[in-house]
């Protein structure tokens, strides 16, 4: 879990790229910091209740009040799928590149679950460019190749922040895929 403005900044900053302020505006609206959120919501809401309450618009909401940065966010995410799955799993905040981790290690030995995995992250590259918009609540995911982005704000607040899942099995996959 991050806040979106240390997203935006650590992202900038690990990958030397200026993301755009329509880029910018999208990801503020979609994960709650814009401060018209609820003016937007109350014209254009698709899910009124759940983005009031979470201060945030769903997918539908966005493209019934702006259809292009609906698709700006979505591109944006395909454009920089390795970066935000390298943001994610190896070097997230950390400035050295000694900090960055090379291995993600699944583990669970309990009942019929179980797995010992160890997934070597430098061999993931080829990470397909297939972000969506989920399909509950009229959009308020975004899928991931390696599992999903929402807003989450465990103690209630707003703006909420950033939340990657990942999924054991859409990750096995990517490392199917990447060889």
């Amino acid at each position: 879990m991050i806040g979106i403005e240390r997203f935006i900044n650590g992202f900038e900053l690990q990958y030397k790229k200026t993301i755009s302020d329509d880029v910018k505006r999208a990801i503020s609206l979609y994960f709650g910091s814009a401060t018209d959120t609820i003016a937007i919501i109350n014209k254009f809401g698709v899910e009124k209740s759940l983005e009031t309450r979470k201060h945030r618009l769903v997918a539908e909401t966005l493209k019934a009040y702006d259809k292009s940065l609906a698709k700006i966010l979505l591109d944006w995410f395909n454009e920089n799928m390795y970066e935000l799955f390298d943001f994610c799993f190896a070097r997230g905040l950390a400035k050295n590149e000694e900090d960055w981790a090379q291995i993600v290690w699944y583990k669970n030995l309990v009942g019929e679950n179980s797995f010992d995995t160890l997934l070597y992250l430098p061999d993931m590259k080829n990470i397909p460019k297939d972000a969506v918009y989920g399909s509950r609540n009229g959009g308020s995911t975004i899928q991931l190749p390696f599992g999903f982005v929402q807003w989450h704000s465990p103690r209630k607040v707003i703006p909420g922040n950033l939340q990657f899942h990942h999924s054991y099995e859409k990750m096995i996959d990517l490392s199917k895929l990447c060889k």
